[in-house]
């Protein structure tokens, strides 16, 4: 389920990137908006280093965190946080997720577009959500999205 305040967000963001910058929605926005049964509470932007440095600059009047390079045992990325409407906004460039095996697996941009009332929104197809699930082993979300793709 998405509401109407990350909505909101969401469209004030996109007038704002929506002019050639190469990104995408994922994390559990991204899902909401496609039918998978999840709650979304916050907004997840994935591009590359560039882009994360260009949103930096598009979303200055929304920065809380500015982008710099953030690495945890789990996760790499340009990292920058920011706050739209009362909504958090996660911006990540060349992310990359730490598998089991200890490979780095990094997110492509891969995207379809869909459309939020009047505003297009480019979000990350399902199947590859759930390669990025998978890589994070993060089991409940990876089974609401087959579950999802089960029924269809």
């Amino acid at each position: 389920m998405i509401s109407e305040e990350i909505k909101e967000a969401l469209k004030t963001i996109c007038k704002k990137l929506n002019k050639g910058i190469d990104w995408v929605l994922v994390g559990s926005a991204n899902l909401a908006l496609q039918g998978v049964d999840v709650i979304a509470h916050d907004i997840d932007i994935l591009t590359d280093k560039k882009g994360a440095f260009s949103i930096g600059e598009l979303l200055r009047d929304y920065e809380v965190k500015g982008i710099g390079y953030k690495k945890s045992k789990k996760y790499a990325s340009y990292f920058g946080q920011f706050e739209a409407k009362g909504v958090k906004v996660e911006v990540m460039g060349d992310l990359k997720i730490k598998q089991p095996d200890g490979t780095w697996y990094k997110m492509p941009l891969i995207k379809k577009t869909i459309k939020v009332d009047e505003i297009k929104v480019p979000v990350n197809p399902l199947e590859e959500a759930l390669k990025g699930y998978m890589a994070s082993e993060r089991i409940e979300k990876v089974k609401k999205i087959e579950a999802l793709k089960s029924k269809a």
